[in-house]
């Protein structure tokens, strides 16, 4: 036997949807204001970016089997 839903719950239910959606809102959207950063320094001296190193050689080496 289905027991038909009451006024009160389903009225919870309906503020629970609305909540939730007010919350992932606010989480998502957030503050704009925070949300930049500065941008990150520029690196000082040497190369940058890939480098093959002996460890690196190993693994490609133990990967080709």
């Amino acid at each position: 036997m289905v027991r038909p839903f009451s006024a009160s719950r389903r009225s919870f239910f309906r503020s629970a949807a609305a909540l939730g959606g007010a919350a992932a809102a606010l989480a998502l959207g957030g503050d704009r204001k925070t949300a930049k950063s500065a941008p990150a320094p520029p690196r000082s001296g040497g190369t940058s970016g890939y480098r093959l190193t002996e460890h690196i050689a190993k693994y490609y080496e133990k990967a080709r089997g």
